[in-house]
């Protein structure tokens, strides 16, 4: 069986994703528990892995 290749999603991605503004995006990727890759000065996550943290945190109020 195939396995697919896990998207991974820039700033600029996950704020259209999400539909809040790029501030909030940098904000989520402050956060210790937040899933992402620093790479230099470029931050990425996987998809599934912003998926699942959503997941994890649906009930909390998270303020940014």
């Amino acid at each position: 069986m195939e396995q697919k290749e896990d998207k991974l999603m820039s700033i600029k991605e996950v704020q259209e994703y999400l539909g809040i503004g790029r501030d909030k995006v940098y904000g989520l990727f402050r956060l210790d528990d937040f899933p992402a890759i620093k790479i230099n000065k470029k931050a990425i996550i996987y998809k599934s892995d912003l998926v699942d943290w959503l997941k994890a945190n649906r009930t909390k109020t998270i303020y940014i």
